[in-house]
């Protein structure tokens, strides 16, 4: 992946300063890549609890996690397709007997972000 016309880049299209505000390295490898999925999905799970997401709240546009998708892309429009295609995503995974693993890891790396965040702990 290359950047985008906007300066965008990584796996999660990051602006060069939400980068430098929000990356972490979650493999503890001493740097934050985003071009690999550990750390870019760490670093889009932080910016996303550093703008209000909580676990547990409803995957509803007017929530605290609709509200954070929103500041990663000031549309409506790109809110209802995130929140859309998890639900898409979770349907597919109960009918065919399987676990949503992926999704289960991501609320794994917010729910340790949040802890951190609680304690007061950098995400870097």
């Amino acid at each position: 992946l290359l950047g985008s016309y906007a300066g965008a880049f990584g796996l999660v299209q990051f602006m060069p300063s939400s980068a430098n505000a929000y990356a972490v390295d979650f493999n503890a490898d001493g740097k934050r890549r985003f071009y690999e999925w550990p750390d870019a999905l760490a670093s889009a799970a932080n910016y996303l609890v550093r703008h209000g997401y909580r676990a547990g709240e409803p995957f509803t546009p007017a929530s605290p996690i609709g509200r954070s998708i929103f500041a990663y892309n000031h549309s409506e429009y790109y809110v209802r397709v995130v929140l859309d295609l998890r639900a898409a995503l979770l349907r597919a995974a109960s009918a065919s007997g399987q676990r949503a693993h992926g999704l289960q890891k991501a609320h794994e790396v917010v729910s340790v972000l949040e802890i951190g965040r609680a304690r007061g702990d950098e995400a870097n």
